[in-house]
């Protein structure tokens, strides 16, 4: 009996270790009696306050979603924040371990590590681990993922089924570090890449094919805000001057081109934002004025017809992105307090001829995603539902489901 009594305790306690143990690795959910669980079950719907001028209200009757919470631990306590990045798989973001390789992390009731083993990626040769990309194209498959890994000074692309990384570049300069990564296909072949000089304070632009060295470089404004669209490097600068470069890097004309030289006829005092949806016939700008930034929605839909309109202004609009899934936009928007907010993209709607008086038909009014006001590191889209993960500072995670 008294054997019987020690190996019950025995039990508990093991059980008790294991739990703890699998916290301190994985994580667990935050129970905040506050939150939906990331998920609204039924779509949002607003009563449009008919007092507001622009398309988009960001009143009292903003729908809004609370996310789910998952905090990372380790056993030494504090966990660094992730860099994480969109994959294929549902629900599922992933990060770059170095040393390691990939960690897919599957969020769930907890966090679900699946580690993918790549040739070690070490911050040998300028940092090569470095920062990865937020380049998941939407049409890949898990079995053809590709992902950039982009460090400060390097450039590696990682195959996942293959479990192989290829070098694919180093500046080979201490004063040089890459400023972004465009990929223009889903098979990464083709990528723009823009390089900072600190040296010299300026950008150059290259378009780099997998597998050979950029031969081709050209400097442009170091304050461009960059777009791709139609395998095309969209560049806009401060003063409203909107450029397309091919892969050749040269200059090409393009219909979003001709909608936004008509709709800023009168140019505005600055342009600070360019975001082009990947396949619909629409682009987001945002413009500043009288130190009021304006979120603007063009369409070239009807091209002898295109129109513009604004959609919405505040203190400062940042942060824009369309999801992998091309059906919702991200954004921020600061005025006294810095919040995020999605928009959904009803990408059906474009069966319609669609004018800026029905753009609300379009873009509908912004969601909110609401969190405890921790920074925020990076974010991942993540799909089969729909989503948004952010990484924050100190080392959690949170994930917004949207509404169907």
């Amino acid at each position: 009996m008294v054997r019987l009594l020690i190996a019950v305790v025995l039990l508990i306690l093991l059980g008790i270790f294991y739990k703890t143990y699998k916290d301190s690795v994985f994580g667990k959910k935050d129970l905040n009696t506050n939150q939906h669980d990331g998920l609204v079950d039924e779509p949002c719907v607003q009563a449009k306050n008919m007092d507001a001028t622009l398309p988009w209200d960001l009143g009292k009757n903003t729908c809004a979603i609370n996310p789910r919470t998952y905090q990372l631990k380790e056993k030494n306590g504090h966990h660094p924040p992730l860099e994480i990045f969109a994959v294929a798989q549902p629900e599922t973001v992933g990060t770059v371990q170095l040393n390691k390789g990939i960690a897919l992390l599957e969020l769930g009731n907890n966090i679900k590590k699946t580690k993918i083993t790549l040739q070690p990626l070490t911050d040998q040769d300028g940092d090569a681990g470095g920062i990865p990309a937020q380049i998941y194209f939407p049409h890949a498959t898990p079995k053809s993922e590709i992902i950039n890994l982009v460090g400060k000074r390097s450039l590696f692309t990682a195959f996942l089924e293959e479990k192989k990384v290829e070098k694919q570049m180093i500046t080979g300069d201490l004063n040089k570090i890459i400023r972004f990564v465009h990929p223009t296909n889903e098979n990464k072949t083709m990528n723009y890449i823009g390089v900072y000089d600190y040296q010299t304070d300026s950008l150059e632009v290259g378009c780099f094919d997998t597998g050979n060295q950029i031969s081709l470089w050209k400097t442009v404004d170091k304050n461009l805000v960059f777009s791709v669209r139609d395998e095309l490097l969209f560049g806009l600068n401060e003063k409203g001057h909107l450029f397309a470069y091919n892969h050749e890097l040269k200059p090409v004309e393009h219909p979003f081109i001709n909608t936004f030289r008509e709709i800023f006829e009168s140019p505005l005092e600055s342009y600070v934002g360019l975001e082009i949806h990947p396949t619909l016939p629409i682009a987001f700008v945002i413009t500043e004025q009288n130190n009021e930034q304006t979120l603007w929605l063009l369409s070239w839909q009807d091209q002898e017809h295109p129109w513009g309109t604004p959609m919405l202004t505040a203190k400062e609009i940042f942060d824009l992105q369309v999801s992998t899934d091309l059906q919702w936009m991200r954004f921020q928007s600061y005025t006294s307090v810095t919040k995020l907010y999605v928009v959904r993209i009803k990408t059906d709607s474009m069966d319609d001829v669609l004018t800026k008086e029905n753009a609300h038909l379009l873009v509908q009014n912004p969601i909110q995603l609401e969190h405890d006001g921790t920074e925020i590191h990076s974010f991942a889209w993540i799909s089969d539902p729909s989503g948004l993960v952010a990484s924050t500072r100190e080392g959690s995670l949170h994930k917004w489901i949207f509404p169907k």
